[in-house]
């Protein structure tokens, strides 16, 4: 997936026009499921309008249709035609965690959270997770780099942002799925700016 991420930053920055004129126009099943597909040979742009339009129709990104409509296309265009100027000078790229960070990079990291069944998503034990974001909040906090870090609102994420003296913030989501009483889920979002 992270690959079509990328592919939607850099279309994002470079094809916006491809992006906003192509994506369709509200929620439908049909169109889901053709773009599910994943042997549909596409233009990098259209692999990204594909992936924009899936993840704003999926729980979580992990697949199956999501019953609540948070598509809102015309706040999806208005987003992307935002960003894209504010892109063109930018380089998106899918690392690992041992990669260098200099003091003039932004980072965005948005890891697996901790507490979170990423044995069955990532086949990494929650202890293993927990230790990845400690580490690599130190890392990026030490580096002076610019950055934003999401994770799952914990206490040891929230102690690790305190003993680094970095900003965040509390955001609250609130998942409905049919038939079952809402989930609420809170990441704590920790930035240098």
């Amino acid at each position: 997936i992270n690959k079509d991420l990328i592919y939607a930053y850099e279309s994002i920055r470079d094809d916006v026009e491809y992006i906003t004129d192509n994506l369709p126009p509200a929620k439908d099943k049909d169109i889901f499921k053709k773009y599910m597909k994943k042997d549909i040979a596409c233009s990098k742009s259209e692999n990204a309008m594909r992936f924009l339009y899936l993840n704003r129709n999926r729980f979580f990104g992990m697949g199956g249709w999501m019953v609540a409509d948070r598509y809102a296309r015309k706040s999806v265009v208005s987003r992307i035609q935002h960003y894209s100027p504010r892109m063109k000078n930018t380089i998106a790229y899918n690392d690992a965690f041992d990669v260098p960070i200099g003091k003039d990079d932004f980072v965005f990291c948005d890891p697996p959270y901790p507490e979170t069944n990423n044995n069955a998503c990532y086949r990494i034990d929650d202890d293993h997770i927990l230790k990845l974001n400690l580490d690599y909040l130190k890392k990026v906090s030490d580096s002076g780099a610019k950055f934003l870090y999401i994770t799952k609102n914990i206490k040891e994420i929230q102690d690790a942002a305190n003993k680094h003296k970095l900003d965040f913030e509390i955001k609250k989501w609130t998942f409905r799925k049919p038939k079952k009483d809402p989930v609420i889920s809170e990441e704590i979002w920790i930035s240098r700016v």
